[in-house]
């Protein structure tokens, strides 16, 4: 048995799951302040599934690419948890949650802000998905060079990164999906690393930022001077 839980975007969501099988999931509440609930959420789902720490094998936790508050507010909640339960933890890519509802070649993307978007391609085809791509931060100039192969965009948020790529790009060929994380996939996902043995075992794990903060690059820009 085991928790899974992602704050990466403004869609956040917690589930649990026995096996690939997924016994409990809920939807924080929409927006970034939602991961401040987070552990409430967790006792609560963890209630709802009649599960208690003790009963759980390992946590898996989205490390990202997205909010940077919402990254690190998911990963120290796994890190308390990991250390006050004695568990492992599974990392997944939170770009992975977004999946399309139908067969198509497809961009998962995450507003990165400061003109660009976090991306990762992927293809589903009778319900398999496969990702040909790392993830990576793409400048909104450069999006169609690493879109122009795939028919549909799933993202958390459409309307703001969609006016800036429509601003760049008026005709741009390609669907929007705009949709909460899938937890189902998710969880098969993260059940798989933990078989594999992907996980930390010492309460510390990478995280998924791919691009400095604003904070870092000022940072920078002042040690420059």
């Amino acid at each position: 048995m085991f928790l899974l839980f992602d704050t990466s975007t403004e869609r956040g969501i917690v589930a649990v799951f026995k096996g690939s099988e997924m016994l409990f999931h809920t939807q924080l509440s929409m927006g970034y302040q939602s991961s401040q609930n987070l552990l409430s959420t967790v006792q609560s789902v963890l209630l709802q599934a009649g599960a208690t720490c003790s009963q759980l094998d390992f946590l898996a936790v989205g490390v990202g690419p997205g909010s940077y508050t919402g990254i690190r507010i998911a990963a120290a909640a796994a890190k308390t948890l990991s250390f006050a339960c004695s568990l492992p933890v599974v990392g997944f890519c939170s770009l992975q949650g977004f999946i399309p509802s139908r067969d198509a070649s497809f961009a998962a993307v995450i507003d990165a802000k400061i003109g660009g978007m976090y991306v990762q391609i992927g293809n589903k085809s009778g319900g398999t998905v496969v990702f040909s791509s790392k993830p990576q931060v793409v400048p909104l100039a450069r999006a169609w060079d690493v879109l122009k192969e795939t028919s549909v965009m799933v993202t958390p948020s459409a309307v703001q990164l969609k006016s800036k790529l429509t601003a760049i790009f008026p005709e741009l060929p390609i669907a929007w999906e705009e949709k909460w994380p899938d937890p189902q996939f998710l969880g098969k996902l993260a059940w798989k690393k933990f078989q594999a043995k992907e996980y930390f075992a010492d309460h510390r794990f990478d995280l998924l930022y791919l691009r400095k903060t604003q904070a870092e690059i000022e940072k920078e820009g002042r040690n420059l001077s």
